[in-house]
């Protein structure tokens, strides 16, 4: 019997039951919204330096109807009168009044004249008028002894992005929008010419109509973002980005300033000292502007709600005067370049020169020159230290000269 092994048989391998997908539906991406950066008041400060600086160098000046500017011992004298309400003059002290009580708190005619302190010309009687669409105008004029200190100062609370913002000051700024009228004369001006034409309805009351008319210096800028929608303080400013641009737009004043890339490390370049706050804030300054960015003290977030208003203010004067004491350098400086002495001008004109030397020390930083002396008091900004550094030699000219012993501004 012959045993017969069966055949191997691959078993077939059962196939799984077939299932139907269900199909998976993709979720949409919501976009992650992003809040734009609604501007809901802004402050912009145009300043400027008209010099009648012929007048005090002359040892024997002409008759002015604004004598005392002439004399230090009469511009004490209208001190007095100022204070006593003797005249419509007036202490500049209204605008910017923190700036005045911490650059000097003794306010006897001696001391405001040590610290060359101007005196506020009374503007409600000669400027009846000033408009501009959605905002609000204010000049102010201050009468140094050589020269005129004007800021016009724009206040815009008319709600808008940002970009439209920057826009609308730069249109501000340079076009003829604001309409004035000075006693029955009007018209249309921007902040520059509304400056020009201040000074021509003042210069017949100050110096008289045949004193020849000195070139103005340039105009130096100031905005401030008082208060904004859509900002996170504690986020850093993001380098060309919205917030980067529209510094540079505001310092630069560029027609085509959101079209163009910032320069690389300007938001360190163009950073100027100010006092310690969140990651956010920015004081971004170039050679004749500054542009105030502290979201964290915005009107609507702050717990005193003028504190933006108020350091606009007290930049600004601190700001005219500085430029103020800086023509007056650069001039005497560039007097001794030349003659090496000032003993051919005005007493008047050299006590201010020296007065001067001192003062800008002080407000840049420097130790006391004589160690021995009381410290006067001085209001201090890392803004007023960055321009006077733009007038650094002519500065140290005059300290080297006038000062004894002389001393120089460091960096």
């Amino acid at each position: 019997m012959v045993n017969q092994t069966a055949p191997q048989v691959n078993p077939i391998p059962a196939q799984p039951t077939p299932v139907n997908p269900i199909p998976v539906q993709p979720i949409p991406v919501q976009p992650i919204p992003v809040q734009p950066i609604q501007v809901k008041e802004v402050r912009a400060s145009f300043i400027q330096f008209i010099p009648a600086l012929a007048l005090l160098r002359t040892r024997t000046p002409p008759s002015i109807p604004c004598t005392f500017l002439l004399s230090d011992v009469d511009f004490q004298k209208q001190y007095s009168k100022v204070q006593t309400g003797q005249t419509d003059q007036r202490k500049p002290e209204r605008y910017g009044k923190l700036f005045w009580s911490q650059y000097i708190s003794n306010t006897t005619p001696a001391l405001l004249w040590r610290n060359l302190v101007p005196i506020e010309y009374d503007l409600q009687t000669i400027v009846p008028s000033l408009v501009l669409d959605n905002c609000n105008v204010t000049l102010h004029a201050y009468l140094y002894p050589w020269g005129l200190a004007v800021i016009v100062d724009v206040k815009l609370m008319d709600a808008k992005p940002l970009d439209q913002t920057v826009n609308l000051l730069r249109d501000i700024r340079d076009r003829t929008k604001i309409k004035w009228k000075f006693d029955n004369t009007s018209g249309t001006a921007s902040p520059e010419g509304l400056t020009t034409e201040l000074h021509k309805r003042l210069t017949p009351d100050i110096y008289g109509s045949q004193i020849a008319a000195e070139e103005a210096g340039s105009q130096f800028t100031i905005v401030t973002l008082v208060d904004a929608d859509g900002v996170d303080h504690k986020a850093p400013i993001v380098e060309g980005g919205p917030i980067h641009l529209a510094l540079e737009g505001l310092a630069g004043w560029n027609r085509n300033w959101a079209d163009i890339p910032p320069q690389p490390q300007s938001l360190v370049d163009f950073r100027i000292p100010s006092r310690v706050g969140p990651v956010g804030h920015i004081l971004y300054g170039k050679s004749r502007a500054r542009v105030v960015w502290f979201p964290a003290d915005f009107r609507s977030k702050a717990d005193y709600p003028d504190r933006l208003p108020c350091f606009h203010k007290n930049l600004s004067v601190a700001t005219a005067h500085t430029e103020a004491l800086c023509v007056l350098a650069q001039d005497a400086a560039s007097n001794l370049r030349t003659l090496d002495s000032l003993d051919s001008f005005s007493a008047t004109y050299r006590g201010c020169a020296q007065l001067a030397a001192g003062i800008l020390g002080r407000l840049h930083g420097n130790k006391i020159d004589d160690p021995k002396a009381i410290k006067l008091p001085i209001y201090r900004s890392g803004s007023v230290r960055a321009q006077i550094l733009t007038y650094k030699d002519d500065v140290n000219e005059l300290r080297s000269k006038v000062l004894n012993p002389p001393s120089l501004l460091d960096a």
